[in-house]
């Protein structure tokens, strides 16, 4: 019986080390920063997807899913829906400028314009 014990205690020991290991290269690539002024897909739209990490691949409901996610235009619940952005990085050497406009025609399909300067 004691036996049993050992090495369940050594596969949870085990398990705890392997988590312990794996977080710090998770934890290093939320902090990526953009190397290149001209990586437009790296720079994000909106301020809420923004905000919440660039995590809006799945939640786009509103015009920035032109960016995000074009499938995600469906699930826009208001008849229309524009966004406006303007953002600048290094310093105001690079200025980004984003402008959409989403209407679903229907419950199965929609027409966006996504414009980034």
């Amino acid at each position: 019986m004691p036996h049993f014990f050992a090495r369940r205690w050594a596969g949870v020991a085990s398990l705890g080390l392997g988590a312990l290991l794996g977080t710090p290269s998770l934890a290093q690539a939320q902090t990526k920063t953009p190397k290149y002024s001209n990586e437009f897909m790296n720079l994000g739209a909106g301020a809420r997807s923004l905000g919440m990490g660039k995590t809006q691949v799945s939640l786009a409901n509103d015009a920035t899913a032109g960016y995000w996610n074009p499938a995600a235009l469906t699930n826009i619940a208001a008849k229309y829906d524009g966004v406006l952005m303007h953002s600048e990085l290094f310093s105001g050497v690079v200025k980004n400028d984003y402008a959409a406009f989403a209407m679903p025609l229907d419950d199965k399909s929609a027409v966006g314009v996504t414009l980034l300067r």
